[in-house]
């Protein structure tokens, strides 16, 4: 039997601020998405359990304040755990640190009329992701996972 690292956010040290998800599709592989900010430098970090090591590139100044503004907008720390399940669908576990303060949730499949704020959040993230990535494992990971998330137009 095959075993495959199955991709975790680990925090940076403080005080980098981090935003990341941890993404389990019912039908694909499993990944992570994480951007990190120190100061103005930006890395943008995508994991899939093929993808190994992860793919690490900078985010550009202009993206990542774009990024952060999108993300301010959703207030991400008053974010909490959806108790929906389903069997098709897509498990994200969010964590992130932001003004030194640290938080976790969890949500199945959110969507822009059911849960606007993670849906928000994990669109934020993705597309980042699919603008600066360029290793072909991160882009068929990125390309597998977009029908769970309703982002819109590949």
């Amino acid at each position: 039997m095959e075993t495959r690292n199955v991709p975790r956010l680990r925090l940076p040290p403080p005080p980098a601020a981090f935003y990341g998800v941890e993404l389990s599709p019912t039908f694909f592989e499993k990944g992570a998405i994480a951007a990190t900010f120190e100061g103005a430098r930006g890395t943008l970090e995508i994991a899939s359990e093929s993808q190994l090591p992860p793919e690490c590139v900078p985010i550009p100044h202009e993206r990542g304040l774009q990024f952060l503004d999108d993300l301010a907008s959703l207030e991400p720390l008053g974010m909490t755990d959806s108790i929906e399940i389903g069997l098709d669908g897509i498990s994200l576990y969010f964590r992130l640190r932001h003004a030194s303060e640290e938080h976790g949730f969890s949500v199945w499949s959110p969507d822009a009329q059911q849960a606007p704020r993670p849906h928000g959040f994990v669109v934020a993230l993705y597309r980042l992701a699919t603008e600066l990535a360029r290793e072909p494992g991160s882009i068929a990971f990125l390309e597998g996972i977009h029908g769970y998330l309703g982002a819109g137009p590949p």
